[in-house]
């Protein structure tokens, strides 16, 4: 049997065209585009009041300290977080809910930051998680009627023991990813792979919680995501579809 081997300037060559090509692929995008989809990004989300009207029903919201460790964590290009209440005709006391959304400039800085684990590294013991799916209508806006949107989540159950008191939190939360056509992701796996996808890594990721209580109906739960992220489902839709 003849063994052939290559003269090392041609095995040279060939190595560097392989490099070559897995850096054709690994092209970033023009920091111009990246920075106007930022720039938009941030600019959508502060367009979400403090003050929600829908209908009849009003809520109020109040913005919540973000502990430094998670800005330093994540990297955000915005964060909301805000505690809201519900101002209802006929209802001396309302619903609440606290909407988080953190949208990350670079996808890889979303990893890990999911409540599976971000919640019992302070002490949360998840109870139990289900995927669930909700409607968001269509709404008009100045530019035109928006379809309505399938938000694909998960909820986690969380409990939080103080001695003899306990403390329970239900967790709606899913992920959108520029570029995306179909539903929201569930969980974080979809945000690995994009960390990993340098034509999309830089436009970012968005994760979305909603936490409410585990005392109200799931129907009440599922209203008030409607309420409170319904009126912007604009936003939602180019948080997640925005690279055209």
């Amino acid at each position: 049997m003849i063994v052939r081997t290559l003269a090392p300037p041609v095995l040279a060559l060939l190595l560097l065209a392989a490099a070559m090509g897995e850096a054709t692929r690994r092209v970033k995008p023009s920091d111009a585009d990246v920075e106007a989809f930022h720039r938009r990004a941030r600019a959508e989300l502060e367009s979400i009041p403090k003050v929600i009207q829908n209908g009849q029903t009003t809520w109020y919201g109040a913005d919540m300290e973000v502990p430094q460790s998670a800005v330093n964590l994540l990297n955000p290009n915005m964060i909301i977080s805000r505690q809201y209440l519900e101002n209802r005709p006929g209802t001396s006391v309302g619903r609440s809910a606290q909407l988080l959304i953190v949208q990350c400039r670079d996808a890889g800085d979303m990893q890990g930051h999911y409540p599976p684990n971000c919640y019992p590294s302070q002490g949360w013991t998840m109870l139990s998680s289900q995927p669930r799916d909700w409607a968001l209508p269509g709404r008009q806006t100045e530019q035109g009627l928006v379809s309505g949107m399938k938000i694909s989540g998960m909820e986690y159950k969380f409990t939080q023991s103080f001695g003899v008191d306990a403390n329970s939190q239900i967790v709606y939360n899913f992920f959108l990813i520029p570029g995306s056509k179909d539903e929201t992701l569930r969980d974080i796996n979809a945000v690995y792979k994009v960390g990993q996808d340098y034509q999309r890594r830089y436009f970012g990721a968005t994760e979305v919680q909603l936490l409410v209580s585990p005392d109200l109906p799931e129907a009440d739960r599922d209203d008030i995501l409607v309420q409170l992220l319904g009126p912007y489902v604009d936003v939602l839709r180019f948080l997640h579809e925005g690279i055209k």
